[in-house]
């Protein structure tokens, strides 16, 4: 990139800075903190939902399996009927954990944006305004 253009995306991205806030050190202790403990649940919440959706593919191929078997007549009408129950529960359960994974995504999401905009809003801080601040209480003491 040229020079020019890095200046003009650094002015665009101070222009955009001053309107983020800066956190205390506490706060973004707890949303540090946050944010690693949905990392964490939202890899459990994928993995839980690969393994689901693998029992439902093996139910799924069972179920195929069972209808095109020749010695169909050996199975029984309601074992076919409790598997199918088994498939629908078992995607009422996807569902629900779907439902669960999006939320724990949009939280970490809306974290991870909060911490980010109160990084480029203390970059954009000037160490020397609190420093004459300092200096100016003490000389009005």
């Amino acid at each position: 990139m040229s020079t020019d253009e890095i200046e003009v995306l650094r002015r665009q991205a101070m222009g955009q800075a001053t309107q983020f806030g800066v956190l205390k050190s506490k706060d973004v202790d707890i949303l540090s903190w946050e944010l690693y403990s949905l990392d964490e649940r939202c890899e459990y919440l994928r993995q839980t939902l690969r393994n689901l959706s693998s029992g439902r593919r093996n139910l799924q191929d069972r179920i195929c399996m069972y209808l095109h078997s020749p010695r169909l007549a050996q199975f029984s009408h309601e074992s076919l009927l409790k598997q199918e129950e088994a498939l629908s529960e078992l995607n009422m359960s996807i569902d629900d954990w779907i439902a669960r994974q999006e939320r724990a995504e949009n939280r970490r999401t809306r974290v991870r944006q909060k911490l980010l905009e109160h990084i480029a809003a203390t970059l954009m801080l000037d160490p020397r305004a609190g420093l004459r601040r300092r200096q100016s209480r003490k000389l009005h003491v």
